[in-house]
């Protein structure tokens, strides 16, 4: 771990960047900026001119920006011409001067980088380079190989000890104990193990290079043009064919970056170099403007290898800059003012930000949607295994939101702004030593899918009918019956089969189109609410069967309607799918068999995307029927409430629909419960599951079976207020177990309902400002909504509806309070509204009939008494008092407690834990024992901890004042001023006891 008591506070990565640019390479340096934002970093560029022309002008833009917008890291664009440094003892080249923000110190407060560039191609390759790094890292194992140079000096006089061989082939063996795998040893003079006899040549270094090589570490002498071990020049970096295989390197060594004295520095060849137009030499270089003392770099060179290599736990850095700067300010810990030299005067040639990489990279396995909801304000990135990914999203290099993996590789990224467009953003992960994950989210629309339980308008049938007559009839009393017909003398014969039977035509509407077959609810269109537009429109999919003219009446239907149709790349059948209105949806795995190219991550994407569904329930079909529809065995009856059929023991698939019950008990509605389940016995395969839930009525396919009326019960029960209807099959079409009335008709929501939304309250404890009912309300009609709704009706047990007017936030948003009610009280309640439109709805649907019901949760109700305690008491007392806890008369549940404190010992008590009945209390006794303790003041805290989930913890503060037991003092005097006459004259003093004791005989005198 680090000794953050001994050593340097680590300044960290994780943050923005500011980049200062010469204003002739703005428009070079923007590929730059977009892939800063894309991966994560919000990353601003300024042109030099809008700050000012010297180093001092730079200096406090940087440390404004630092003040009101916090900063990490710097990158300085251009050479220093264009670009000044502050300059050390007035000749030394100091950008990391720019660093020391806070305070009056060599402590780097961010980490400053440069690309130093005359002319616009020496910028464009230190561009390209850092991205390509970065962006498109190649797979190879040359990132895990390094070099090590050092002269064969310094023997009893380098940092501890070490003369630089020695230095460096400690450095090697701490990587090799790492991900390294080879480092190759080129150091001055005959040493052994893999360094050859003798000295080191340019050669042998170029060799090296050009094999691929990832990190270099110099420790030696050294001059503004090159390495004196190995003699390892600019000529030689540009001889190098080391393309894209770029290194970074830590050179301990005079001058290498002596760029403010020079045209080009070695430093600056490192970052400039190019062979046939890609990128030689070096990724990133951290070399010094001036000659180095020889002890204290290397100090700083020990301490960015450890961090490196990961020895602290609690300092990791991945930067270059990062490890750069830290290392340094361990020197400056180590050796003082000669480390705070070299502080100032070692540079970092290149991104400062930059993720080193030091083995070969690999990929991440990243989990996400694929889409995203105009409005979202966050967005749920798994990166499997991997902590600290940077994950960010991005539209057009402009940064949305970024955040890091924890422990378990999640991540939530939070928008600046919820999203508010659609189209395509994009999603990067980086993180150390990976393949960074690239991919773009689209932005949709937010949809919401009805459910079949919220209002209806109409119905879809088509002729010849599956159903009777008297079920249209019946119907037609409702909503409107939308008819679906093969031609004009098709509709009026219908029409005039409707009038005899006494169907109220005028809820009757026709839509042209050949069919093959009744079952409207199978290839009938879906619809969805468009949040955005606040219109309903028509999904169309793929039906599941052969049946070119039935697939074609979603279409048909939008057209007709005039509304907006999207077309969901999808095969299903409306049979095998129900949802509950609020994102939830279940089918059987037959959407998976019919759409064998897709995997089911893929279809909950489509869903997702085209019905708003984020919770898709894929089940094995129970019944093992051809069909293999769940409205076959299942159905929502609300959206906490499922109903599923019932079969004696002895039935085949009687295991089948048991597990299918044990598994919907165990998940839980979008109301945060577990779903409600009811059950319709079926012993004979009878449909009842199969029905149709038209508003407040419940219309169930009855068979004449001795089960009909057990069925029409079973819906009763389970939807109070409903009023529960049973009809016959025609006798041409009876029904069947996979084929019933459900089947041949398709309900069509009110495209202009008033939609209620609300998550209801559950059990709750009590609060002393009531029950918060908060609802979203929208009139889809556009309408307003009538003076004096919505309201909340609520009662307790036993009691009378009383009404509450809610009160608007905004954005559709009513809310009002429930008052409150003492513990264990049950209270029932339910929404309603009214538009000008003329609709009303209640939430739950039904209202009063079925509201919604919680129970105010038995708790403790903890009091104390008093709320703090003031001793003074003179050394070696004992005090006593009373400290009373109470639970309140009121209270639910019985009060557990337990008492504590910290300090030194002056403070106990005589009970320490305890259990309250509602309406007791206990005394405690508090013991103040002033035994061995100085005058002065003591402070402690009494802590009770206890399960009152309103106040889990009370503290009462304790002060103790210690004080003399005979203490006598002046306090004021009253007497003439100036020059006093011969006479007398009286003299009024004011004599108080400081002490604990009387005093008497008290002489005074003057």
């Amino acid at each position: 771990f680090y000794d953050l008591m001994q050593k340097y506070t680590p300044v960290e990565e994780e943050g923005n960047m500011l980049i200062i640019c010469y204003d002739d390479f703005y428009q070079t340096m923007k590929p730059f900026v977009k892939w800063k934002n894309m991966k994560g970093i919000p990353t601003e560029i300024v042109n030099i001119s809008e700050i000012g022309t010297t180093a001092a002008d730079i200096k406090n833009y940087i440390v404004n920006y630092y003040n009101t917008y916090g900063l990490t890291f710097v990158l300085l664009v251009g050479d220093a011409q264009q670009i000044p440094t502050p300059l050390y003892e007035g000749y030394g080249a100091s950008d990391p001067s720019y660093s020391y923000v806070v305070g009056n110190d060599h402590y780097p407060d961010l980490f400053v980088g440069r690309f130093s560039a005359q002319n616009i191609s020496q910028l464009q390759t230190q561009v390209e380079r850092t991205i390509e790094y970065e962006k498109y890292p190649q797979i190879a194992d040359w990132y895990h190989r390094g070099i090590g140079i050092a002269s064969n000096q310094g023997a009893g006089y380098g940092d501890d000890g070490e003369a630089d061989w020695q230095h460096m082939r400690n450095i090697r063996s701490k990587l090799l104990n790492y991900t390294y795998t080879q480092v190759d040893e080129f150091y001055d003079g005959s040493h052994g193990g893999e360094d050859a006899d003798g000295d080191p040549t340019a050669t042998m270094v170029l060799n090296s290079l050009n094999e691929g090589r990832g990190l270099i570490n110099y420790c030696g002498h050294g001059s503004a043009t090159g390495w004196a071990t190995s003699g390892f020049s600019i000529s030689d970096i540009y001889d190098l064919t080391n393309d894209n295989m770029l290194p970074f390197i830590w050179s301990v060594a005079c001058n290498n970056g002596e760029f403010n004295n020079y045209d080009e520095c070695f430093a600056e060849a490192w970052l400039r170099a190019t062979h046939n137009g890609e990128p030689i030499g070096a990724v990133a270089v951290f070399m010094s403007s001036i000659s180095q003392y020889w002890a204290p770099p290397m100090d700083a060179q020990d301490e960015i290898i450890d961090i490196l290599v990961e020895s602290y736990e609690d300092n990791r850095k991945i930067t270059f800059g990062g490890l750069s700067f830290n290392g340094c300010m361990h020197m400056n810990d180590e050796y003082g003012e000669d480390g705070y030299d070299m502080t100032d005067t070692w540079h970092v040639f290149g991104d400062p930000s930059i993720v080193v990489r030091t083995d070969t990279p690999t990929s991440m396995n990243v989990q996400h949607s694929s889409i995203i909801t105009v409005g979202a304000t966050s967005f749920n990135v798994n990166v499997v295994g991997v902590e600290k990914a940077l994950c960010a999203i991005s539209r057009n290099g402009h940064l949305l939101g970024r955040a890091y993996t924890d422990e378990n590789g999640e991540a939530t990224i939070i928008f600046d702004e919820p999203i508010d467009e659609i189209g395509t953003l994009d999603l990067v992960v980086t993180a150390y030593n990976k393949i960074p994950y690239i991919t773009t989210i689209e932005v949709v629309q937010p949809v919401r899918q009805p459910a079949e339980f919220e209002p209806m308008e109409g119905v879809l049938i088509r002729y010849p009918f599956g159903i009777t007559y008297e079920l249209i009839a019946e119907m037609a009393e409702e909503v409107k019956i939308y008819t679906i017909v093969a031609s004009e003398s098709e509709k009026e014969y219908v029409e005039s089969q409707y009038e005899s039977y006494g169907i109220n035509l005028s809820n009757c509407e026709f839509l042209i189109a050949p069919t093959d077959t009744y079952w409207t609810r199978d290839y009938g269109p879906w619809f969805v609410f468009n949040d955005t537009t606040g219109e309903m429109e028509v999904i169309n999919f793929t039906y599941n069967r052969p049946r070119p003219n039935d697939d074609k009446i979603p279409e048909a239907f939008a057209n007709d309607q005039g509304m907006t149709l999207h077309f969901m790349d999808l095969v299903h059948t409306g049979g095998n799918y129900m949802t509950d209105g609020h994102g939830i949806a279940v089918s059987t795995e037959l959407v998976w068999e019919e759409n064998p190219d897709l995997t089911p991550e893929e279809i909950n994407e489509t869903v997702a995307k085209y019905l708003g569904i984020h919770t898709y329930h894929v089940v094995p079909d129970v019944l093992g029927e051809y069909i293999k529809h769940i409205d076959c065995w299942a159905k929502f009856l609300a959206p906490d409430k499922i109903m599923i059929i019932e079969v004696p023991p002895t039935h085949p698939q009687y295991d089948e629909i048991e597990a299918a019950v044990d598994y919907f008990e165990s998940q839980y509605s979008c109301y945060g419960t577990p779903y409600k389940i009811y059950r319709v016995y079926t012993p004979n395969g009878e449909p009842y599951i199969n029905s149709l839930i038209l508003n407040d009525k419940v219309l169930v396919p009855i068979t004449g079976s001795e089960w009909d009326d057990d069925a029409i019960a079973a819906y009763q029960a389970a939807m109070p207020g409903y009023e529960v209807l049973g009809f016959t099959a025609p006798p041409s079409h009876p029904w069947l177990t996979t084929d019933a009335l459900h089947c041949r008709v398709k309900g069509i929501p009110d495209r202009y309902m008033l939609y209620i939304e609300h998550i209801p309250l559950k059990d709750t404890p009590p609060s002393d400002n009531g029950f918060l009912v908060e609802a979203k309300i929208i009139p889809y009609s556009g309408a307003s909504l009538v003076n004096g709704t919505p309201v909340v009706y609520w009662k307790t047990e036993g009691g009378n509806w009383t009404a509450l007017q809610m009160e608007s936030k905004g954005n559709n948003t009513y809310y009002a309070y429930i008052p409150s009610q003492p513990c264990g009280e049950t209270i029932y309640y339910y929404i309603h509204a009214e538009d000008a439109s003329g609709r009303e709805a209640n939430h739950p649907y039904i209202g009063a009939a079925d509201p919604h019901v919680f129970t105010v949760t038995p708790v403790p109700d903890i009091w104390v008494s008093p709320s703090s305690f003031e001793f003074v008491s003179n050394e070696g007392e004992l005090l006593y008092d009373i400290l009373t806890i109470g639970n309140d008369e009121f209270a639910g549940k019985n009060l557990t407690f337990n008492i504590s404190c910290e300090g030194d010992g002056w403070l106990s008590f005589d009970i320490v834990n305890g259990s309250l009945q509602p309406g007791m209390l206990v005394n405690v006794t508090i013991i103040i024992n002033t035994t061995g303790l100085d005058i002065g003041e003591y402070y402690e805290t009494i802590t009770i901890e206890s399960n009152d989930p309103d106040e889990t913890i009370v503290n009462i503060p304790v002060t103790l004042s210690i004080v003399y037991q005979n203490d006598v003092g002046i306090i004021s005097i009253n007497y003439p001023s100036g020059t006093i006459p011969p006479g007398n004259y009286t003299i009024n003093a004011t004599i108080k006891n400081f002490g604990t004791k009387d005093q008497t005989n008290v002489t005074v005198n003057c």
